[in-house]
């Protein structure tokens, strides 16, 4: 019998039903984020800070787009940060 979770290296599981509305949530990101890129900000201390935590710098909208559809096939809660990003992007714009 096949298990109604899935895990994923983080000590936690989630169910069919959570891995879908999750999956469904990050591909509404990005396509809401498609055609965008990240823009400068006024502040000089506080550069994308949810870009910074898994990058350690600015990427590249592609980049994080790219990071987020790849890993939707193989590790949801892994790409959580990254996802993250995705909404910075979308909030700079």
């Amino acid at each position: 019998m096949q298990s109604m979770t899935h895990s994923h290296g983080k000590g936690v599981n989630l169910t069919l039903q959570q891995a879908g509305i999750l999956t469904n949530g990050l591909s509404k990101l990005l396509a809401m984020t498609a055609d965008l890129e990240f823009k400068p900000l006024e502040s000089k201390k506080f550069i994308l800070p949810l870009s910074n935590v898994p990058y350690q710098a600015v990427p590249g909208a592609a980049q994080v787009r790219g990071d987020v559809a790849r890993g939707m096939k193989n590790d949801l809660l892994h790409i959580l940060e990254k996802a993250l990003a995705l909404l910075e992007l979308y909030e700079v714009n």
